[in-house]
């Protein structure tokens, strides 16, 4: 299915900080009471314990909810990711780079709707040079309130470029966080962390067209160059006041 792709609207530096003061809120409640009241897991796949090899079909291991395997039409898992599977307890998708290929990745379906609220979470590391690779959030019908990708290491959210560029072999955790709020409007928050060496940076903006249930997440590996990322620790929480 083809959606419009979100867009970077304005927001003031006052409005931003606010915003991210709100989401570290959200993520860092002060209380497990206001935490476990408003919040609910929606998915979650860990691939712990999960032997290694390649992928039988479409099915990949979760714990909660589903993660399906998303092919080109017309095309196996060895004609373009001969090497994607579970290795090493996480998620490697590859390809080899064929310019006549469609993206192909993830879909991740949840057990139930961000209402509110939505944090999607997931570790990421490229394993290779060259890969080109993203993500969305959406409400799984119209419009993709969150893209992000990656293209030779530069990280853009949004129309938003990360100063912080992806380094083969580093070890990343991505949050991103989408809300409805009352006082600052409807905002998404990209997070990216370098796990090995703890700096964070963050991108904010407004939704464009307002918040929506989340109800969609994917990723994918794109199409046209040869790489390998993997992820691991793929979480989906969903706010509810």
């Amino acid at each position: 299915m083809t959606r419009p792709r979100a867009t970077r609207r304005p927001i003031s530096v006052l409005r931003l900080l606010a915003g991210v003061a709100v989401v570290l809120g959200f993520l860092g409640s002060g209380s497990q009471a206001s935490w476990s009241d408003n919040w609910s897991q929606l998915f979650l796949s860990t691939f712990t314990g999960v032997a290694d090899g390649a992928i039988s079909g479409t099915s990949v291991p979760a714990e909660v909810g589903k993660l399906t395997l998303v092919l080109p039409s017309g095309r196996s898992v060895s004609d373009v990711a001969p090497k994607t599977g579970i290795y090493s307890e996480r998620l490697l998708l590859s390809d080899l780079g064929g310019a006549g290929d469609s993206e192909f990745g993830v879909d991740i379906a949840p057990t139930g709707d961000g209402k509110q609220g939505a944090w999607f979470s997931f570790d990421l590391r490229q394993e290779t040079d060259c890969a080109a690779f993203g993500g969305d959030v959406s409400d799984g019908a119209t419009v993709d309130m969150l893209c992000f990708s990656v293209n030779s290491g530069v990280v853009t959210v949004n129309d938003q470029s990360l100063k912080t560029k992806l380094k083969v072999g580093t070890n990343y955790h991505v949050d991103i966080t989408l809300f409805s709020s009352s006082t600052y409007g409807d905002i998404w928050a990209f997070c990216l962390t370098n796990v090995d060496t703890g700096e964070q940076e963050w991108v904010c903006g407004t939704i464009d067209g307002g918040y929506r249930p989340v109800h969609s997440t994917s990723l994918r590996k794109h199409a046209g160059k040869t790489g390998t990322i993997s992820v691991d620790s793929i979480l989906l929480m969903g706010y509810q006041r």
